[in-house]
């Protein structure tokens, strides 16, 4: 296993001060993701299955506002 610290670039508007990833060596797969929270919490996700490279389809990242009338959709880029 391969163990990496990461920590973000503005600390101060975070909850967490530090994300450690343990990598695969071999495989180059995410095996565990472990979030250590300001308050003292930790939060620890076990990845059972990595597919990498998956086929998306845009269709998977389009909100299509006919399906939700009534929606107010607040663009803010």
């Amino acid at each position: 296993m391969q163990v990496l610290k990461l920590f973000p670039l503005e600390p101060g508007k975070k909850p967490y001060h530090t994300v450690i990833l343990s990598v695969d060596k071999a495989k180059m797969e995410p095996k565990l993701v472990k979030v250590l929270y300001k308050e003292g919490n930790e939060v620890t996700y076990m990845l059972k299955k990595f597919s990498p490279n998956v086929d998306l389809y845009e269709s998977v990242f389009t909100f299509d506002k006919a399906k939700f009338p009534g929606v107010e959709i607040n663009d803010v880029r």
